[in-house]
């Protein structure tokens, strides 16, 4: 299909990541995504894929189908697409449907196999049981259709989800190929009821991320929002898995009309403080349809947010900061922003009653936190990128060598962070502008574009597209590309045009 015949270079067309670069992997078969409350329409269903048609070829036909359907071309039905608030604006002279990673998600939800009956579950709540609708080896066998035809990026943030994948026998194989073939970063959504080795011996390398959603404080609780009385072991195992040495534990609390009880809160609150994670995502029952989010669920999402800040001095992230397809999230972000910003005009947060004396830090604290002062006094040193524009200077300046030394001893995220700081290149006003309704409050922008903004495309300033550079140099993967363009590509002479 040319979609030229539709649209002019400089035509002004509507798309997003997942449908020019994403997968996602569901019961009604490969999706582009799906973004909670939103999917994509199939791109190619369970029976094109039993039946051996899953191809390249076949899946960039199908994204083209559903590109022109969101703009009112062709045939096809855009689906939810059709009122997704992901979408963006570009010409359709930036437009490429050819790849695979580098930004969007490759998304696993199987849904056949769970040891739990969640009371927010849509599957649970019907009472759906599947059988497995098309083998794991379609998962590998669609990356490994991008990578054949050189169009896997690398760069995937892949979240393995639905149901409960360890219980699967092909989890394991999985996880070793996606690691294998150094495509990314993999997030496990795991109840944590079964204690997994190979999970295990993965978080002890920071390999992959576990997230396990806990949506109680007091087991009564536990046992009605999830079905099972389990806390107990979910504990036993979250607790062994923290003692690997991750730094990569996220837990979760999913708010509803059943676990909003200040016993739940502050049961919730102290748990935390004892198991110390590295991140609490405050989520939201998932508003369905017409379902609308009442404002209760977002005063107790505020009050759990400063409680678990009073007390525990946590890293937060509230769900709707990483889901803006549903406007109903912003909708209760904002609310419990308002509710939040009440909370600590009352009573101002401070570390004086922080019961976790020495919290792991999370990926943004560790960017920031800095354990070597004398290091750090060379980095507060280097003279800001924008006196180094000029090539000849670049090459020749004592302040890449210095960076290089100071390297070998920093964390390469931390590295990255100064190095990025340090040019006064990143816009932070024009970041906060873009996309301050999806940041977390008091925000540093800078450690979050590095572990959250580089991921998901966003623009470090306004003169820079990380989308237009990773496809303009193909060399360019498994690496923040506004970094690699500060350090390598002026040098090398590399264009942003």
């Amino acid at each position: 299909m040319d979609m030229a015949n539709f649209f002019s270079p400089d035509d002004s067309v509507l798309t997003c990541d997942f449908i020019e670069r994403g997968l996602s992997f569901q019961l009604e078969g490969i999706t582009a995504c799906c973004e909670s409350t939103m999917q994509s329409p199939p791109l190619l269903t369970p029976e094109e894929i039993n039946s051996g048609k899953l191809s390249y070829a076949l899946i960039v036909e199908r994204r083209k189908k559903l590109f022109l359907a969101i703009n009112g071309k062709g045939d096809a039905n855009p689906g939810m697409c059709a009122k997704c608030a992901r979408k963006v604006q570009k010409k359709f002279k930036d437009i490429s449907l050819d790849y695979l990673g580098n930004i969007p998600v490759v998304n696993i939800q199987h849904y056949t196999k769970c040891n739990m009956k969640c009371a927010y579950c849509c599957y649970a709540i019907e009472g759906r049981q599947y059988p497995e609708v098309y083998p794991m080896d379609a998962v590998i066998k669609a990356i490994d259709c991008f990578k054949a035809n050189g169009k896997c990026l690398g760069n995937i943030w892949c979240t393995f989800s639905g149901g409960e994948p360890t219980l699967l026998s092909d989890c394991d194989r999985f996880i070793d190929y996606f690691f294998e073939n150094n495509l990314g970063g993999l997030c496990l959504f795991s109840n944590a009821i079964k204690y997994s080795k190979e999970v295990a011996k993965r978080l002890e390398t920071n390999q992959i991320y576990l997230t396990t959603s806990i949506d109680a404080g007091v087991p009564a609780t536990f046992k009605k929002m999830r079905g099972v009385d389990a806390m107990y072991k979910v504990i036993d195992t979250l607790i062994r898995y923290k003692k690997t040495g991750t730094k990569n534990l996220w837990l979760k609390y999913i708010v509803t009309e059943n676990n909003i009880s200040e016993e739940d809160l502050f049961g919730f609150v102290f748990l935390m403080t004892a198991i110390n994670p590295d991140k609490i995502y405050i989520a939201v029952d998932f508003p369905y349809g017409d379902k609308e989010i009442p404002d209760t669920h977002a005063v107790f999402a505020a009050k759990l947010w400063y409680y678990l800040k009073k007390y525990a001095g946590a890293n937060i992230q509230y769900y709707s900061d990483v889901n803006s397809a549903d406007t109903k999230f912003g909708i209760f972000y904002r609310k419990m922003q308002e509710e939040l910003a009440r909370l600590c005009e009352k009573a101002p947060l401070t570390d004086e009653y922080v019961l976790t004396v020495t919290p792991t830090p999370s990926v943004v604290e560790s960017v920031v936190e800095e354990v070597m002062p004398s290091e750090e006094k060379k980095v507060e040193c280097l003279p800001p990128y924008t006196q180094l524009r000029n090539l000849s200077e670049v090459n020749n300046s004592k302040v890449l060598s210095l960076c290089d030394r100071i390297y070998q001893r920093f964390s390469p995220k931390k590295f990255v962070y100064h190095f990025i700081k340090r040019s006064m290149l990143f816009d932070e006003n024009f970041y906060r502008e873009q996309y301050g309704q999806n940041l977390p409050l008091n925000c540093d922008c800078i450690a979050h574009y590095i572990e959250k903004g580089a991921v998901e495309g966003k623009k470090p300033a306004p003169w820079f597209d990380p989308q237009r550079y990773i496809l303009s140099y193909s060399d360019v993967r498994n690496i923040d590309p506004f970094f690699h363009y500060l350090r390598y590509g002026i040098s090398e002479g590399r264009s942003i045009e």
